[in-house]
């Protein structure tokens, strides 16, 4: 009989658990995405308008990545940004491969598998 009831309570305390992972966990990644879409949604639709009314880029049909907001989830959905206003946290032009090479003192790597250089700084 011992083990019968042990073996209810394990049931029970795993439903209890599945359950409230459900309801802390999944339910609010769902609201995240269901709002995500309607972002997206708002977007296409503000881009289809923009289009429809001519003031979209004409070469590409939207408007350029610097004039548009990012999303909450970090995704850039094309909602443009007041005139004047660049997007936050946009990074500067990568430099080329020989000027990065030559900015910080690097470290010569050559094996028989692997040739190459580490850099010094950070």
């Amino acid at each position: 009989m011992i083990d019968n009831k042990n073996y209810i309570i394990a049931i029970a305390l795993s439903m209890a658990v599945l359950i409230s992972w459900h309801f802390m966990v999944n339910v609010p990644e769902m609201e995240r995405q269901r709002i995500a879409m309607e972002e997206r949604q708002a977007a296409e639709q503000i881009l289809q308008e923009q289009q429809a009314a001519g003031t979209a880029d004409p070469a590409t049909g939207a408007p350029t990545p610097s004039q548009t907001r990012p999303s909450t989830d970090g995704t850039n959905l094309g909602v443009p940004l007041p005139a004047g206003t660049t997007q936050p946290g946009a990074a500067a032009p990568a430099a080329s491969r020989d000027s990065a090479l030559g900015e910080a003192a690097r470290v010569e790597i050559t094996t028989p598998e692997i040739r190459g250089s580490l850099s010094l700084r950070g």
